[in-house]
Parts: C-alpha cells; structure tokens; sequence
C-alpha cells in the first residue's frame, strides 16, 4: 500500500481516490464520463436552469469530471461571470471551453478546504 500524506496524495504524485466511488485515473474513466453525462447532464442542466443559473454568476462545481457542467455554466453566465472547477484528477478537464471564465484547480474536497475563487 502507498502511504498518502495528510493532504491525501500518496508519495507518487497521484491522487489517493480509494475514498471515491469511481477511479478516475483510470483508463476507463473516459468511456464512464460519457455513460453519466448522457444519463445525467439533460436532468443536471434542467434543474441549474430552474435553480435561475444566469449571466454574470460565480459558480463552483466540485468533483466536475470531465466539465460538461462546468462548460454548460461557463456558457451560461457568460463573459461576465465564472465557473470554478475542481476535480481530484483535472486532467479529463482540459477540453473545457475557451471562453476565459473556467478555471481548473486539482482539489480534493474530502481533504482539503474549498480553493479562492469559488462562488458566492
């Protein structure tokens, strides 16, 4: 077993995802995020229309996978607002919109405390 230091990253630069639900530093993690963002992103965006997501926001989304709701918030409140997202293993992220108002931060939320920047 590799010990993991108290920020919950084990000696070899890696994410300890064993607390996690799904390994996302796996290969496979890909084929997954497409499965549940096909299952869940019309319900999920529904539902941040009705909560009134609108231009000039600040959003945080923790544990974004591979962003397709940060890119729908991100598209949604516009130049003039921003989206945050975080995710222990960022790398399935880098496909994110380049409209300027996405930022990505590795960040465990079991771990460590929420990052600058995050909504209001």
């Amino acid at each position: 077993m590799t010990p993991v230091t108290e920020r919950g990253w084990n000696t070899g630069g890696m994410p300890d995802t064993s607390g996690y639900a799904f390994d996302n530093t796996s290969e496979r993690a890909g084929s997954r995020y497409d499965v549940l963002e096909s299952t869940y992103d019309p319900v999920t965006f529904a539902r941040l229309a009705e909560l009134g997501v609108a231009p000039g926001m600040r959003c945080l989304e923790v544990g974004a996978g591979a962003g397709s709701v940060a890119a729908w918030l991100a598209e949604r409140v516009g130049p003039d607002g921003s989206v945050l997202a975080t995710d222990i293993e960022p790398r399935w992220l880098g496909e994110l919109p380049a409209a300027g108002n996405v930022r990505v931060v590795r960040h465990d939320i079991t771990q460590e405390d929420l990052p600058e920047g995050g909504s209001t």
